[in-house]
């Protein structure tokens, strides 16, 4: 797996946090619900995510729903940011 961040702007806006907050939840039954303020905008976080769950929880990726952003109840993110 290749990863790699590039910050574009975020130190700007926030120069004392450059970073994002995700909430895993394992039920009783062993599925676990992700919760991120990160987008998936067709970067394919949403598929990153689940494969990191799986690997450090150690469930099948089947197991694993990755919740849509709700500003309601997602933890802090400042979102995807580049330049094309």
């Amino acid at each position: 797996m290749g990863c790699l961040v590039h910050v574009s702007s975020k130190r700007g806006m926030h120069p004392l946090y450059d970073g994002s907050t995700a909430m895993v939840m394992m039920n009783e039954q062993g599925t676990v619900k992700v919760i991120s303020g990160e987008g998936d905008i067709g970067q394919g976080a949403s598929t990153i995510f689940a494969q990191i769950v799986a690997e450090e929880v150690g469930v099948p990726l089947q197991d694993i729903q990755i919740l849509p952003v709700d500003t309601d109840v997602s933890p802090t993110c400042l979102g995807a940011f580049a330049s094309g």
